[in-house]
């Protein structure tokens, strides 16, 4: 029986490390989108047009990360992506309070907390 309990520890104390290393390194469960905004149809980019700004939601087992893609339309997966910047992760009511303005020059994202962000065209179009 003391031979089994043993084995059983280490099987126990294996499996909350990995479980600890899954988490520190980031690795997600999920990944929700949380707020996107398309741009309008009389704000034409010259490349591979129409694109949206997404809000979104990693899922890990401890924690969650946000982080901002702008893409084309019909691909969320591929883009411009850089991570949330404020260091208190949104509410739903933060989420709702969102605003992106479309311009000829780029966007403007207007996140919680009177933090603006720019995005200039260049770092957007045609890919990342």
């Amino acid at each position: 029986m003391k031979k089994y309990t043993h084995t059983i520890y280490i099987l126990i104390v294996g499996g909350l490390l990995s479980i600890l290393a899954i988490d520190f390194l980031g690795i997600a469960w999920g990944t929700q989108e949380m707020y996107i905004s398309c741009q309008q149809e009389d704000i034409v980019y010259d490349y591979f047009g129409p694109y949206c700004l997404r809000v979104h939601r990693h899922s890990q087992l401890f924690s969650s990360d946000y982080t901002i893609l702008v893409s084309r339309y019909d691909d969320s997966n591929y883009g411009y992506l850089f991570a949330y910047p404020i260091s208190t992760y949104p509410s739903a009511e933060d989420i709702s309070t969102i605003k992106t303005t479309w311009e000829d020059s780029g966007i403007t994202l207007s996140l919680p907390h009177s933090v603006d962000i720019s995005i200039a065209k260049e770092k957007f179009i045609g890919g990342r």
